[in-house]
């Protein structure tokens, strides 16, 4: 049997470290060089895909992040 993953988040302090979901419904952890995948629970410790895309599409159009020159 095969199973099958998608990458969905990864983890906000430990860069490389990949938040997956099987085909089985359940989330793992997995940094690369790592045998086995470790089921986890998604939490704030994660960043999600979609978290952070919609973080960037607010970062770009909030306008307290832009910069005003002034002449």
């Amino acid at each position: 049997m095969t199973n099958v993953f998608a990458v969905v988040g990864e983890h906000r302090l430990v860069r490389g470290r990949l938040l997956l979901r099987g085909d089985d419904g359940q989330y793992y952890a997995y940094a690369e060089g790592q045998r086995k995948m470790v089921p986890v629970r998604p939490s704030a410790d994660w960043v999600l895909d979609g978290e952070r895309e919609a973080g960037e599409a607010t970062r770009h159009n909030d306008p307290r992040m832009s910069v005003s020159r002034h002449a």
